[in-house]
């Protein structure tokens, strides 16, 4: 759970370092994952 916390900020930086649509399929998945 911990892990979470640390993942979701990493996720975001990516996505405004690369928006691309492969990164915005991780986003919706780890969405549906949590």
């Amino acid at each position: 759970m911990k892990s979470i916390k640390i993942i979701l900020p990493i996720i975001i930086l990516l996505t405004l370092a690369y928006p691309n649509h492969r990164t915005k399929k991780h986003l919706k998945w780890h969405k549906y994952s949590l």
